[in-house]
């Protein structure tokens, strides 16, 4: 049945022509979608209308399933929602969530983190993009990360239960209204929740250093591929401090380390540390 159902699923080009190419975008063997510039999954999906009931008269009726047109487009509409609902699950659960491990992974590891998973997909918070043709309904559904209603509001995770390293203020020292890390000429991949590390080791940016609050209302980060649309972006203010990653870590090369020195430079003042407990952090990155 798994098989069949995956060998249905058709690629819809029509859903990605007009796509803003400065966004960050992963996709997976079955074309399910992730924006990490927009934090939002979503599955094009091409469903064939059945054919229409015809009556034959006297040898009655044939084996088509449809009585007219609309019945035949919600019906095509109806399985194509119902692909979506197991493509959905899947998709979240082959997101990376940090350095070691996939969602699926915190699944099968923690109950709880499972039992918090399952009343999002329970809900079926999809937004349904429908276009309707002669023979054909084309549909892109999309999960989004953000808000009360957000994927990001299910996710289990430690808020805001460290304080940001200590560094003693400098008496002139800059205030930023976020950080642009560059980490395009690294071996890099994307992650919801990816740490910066100084190179001795101490986090510097974490899950629990940030509000919850942000993390559901502004993503704990976001990803661009330029830094011309990066700065655009509210989320770092209109004076971040963009800097040069080090090195990236981990087995999953998701974590990034910069210089003790950029470290201090980036933590100097109270209002830098209070930005990046609000999450006000971008990643740029080259996914190839």
């Amino acid at each position: 049945m798994k098989h069949f159902f995956c060998t249905q699923i058709l690629v819809l080009s029509f859903f990605f022509s007009s796509k803003i190419f400065s966004d960050v975008i992963t996709k997976d063997f079955l074309q399910t979608t992730f924006n990490w510039t927009k934090l939002e999954l979503s599955i094009p999906i091409q469903e064939k209308t059945p054919k229409i009931l015809i009556s034959n008269g006297n040898m009655g009726i044939s084996n088509q399933i449809a009585n007219n047109m609309t019945e035949a487009r919600t019906m095509a509409l109806n399985t194509a929602k119902e692909k979506i609902s197991l493509l959905s699950v899947r998709g979240l659960e082959q997101l990376q969530l940090n350095n070691q491990y996939k969602i699926v992974d915190m699944i099968y590891a923690n109950s709880k983190f499972r039992e918090m998973f399952n009343e999002f997909i329970l809900q079926e918070n999809l937004e349904y993009k429908v276009k309707v043709y002669e023979d054909q309904v084309q549909v892109e559904a999309v999960t989004n990360f953000l808000g009360s209603n957000g994927f990001l509001n299910f996710l289990l995770e430690e808020y805001n239960t460290e304080e940001l390293p200590h560094i003693s203020e400098e008496k002139f020292s800059t205030p930023y209204t976020g950080l642009i890390l560059d980490v395009r000429h690294l071996e890099a991949k994307t992650a919801i929740f990816p740490k910066i590390l100084t190179d001795k080791g101490l986090e510097i940016y974490s899950p629990k250093m940030v509000y919850k609050n942000l993390v559901i209302d502004t993503g704990y980060v976001k990803y661009y591929n330029n830094i011309e649309d990066a700065i655009k972006d509210p989320k770092i203010g209109n004076k971040p401090y963009i800097l040069l990653a080090q090195s990236s870590l981990g087995k999953n090369k998701t974590d990034f380390s910069i210089p003790t020195q950029e470290a201090k430079k980036i933590l100097a003042h109270k209002q830098t540390r209070e930005n990046l407990k609000k999450c006000s952090v971008i990643i740029l990155i080259d996914i190839k």
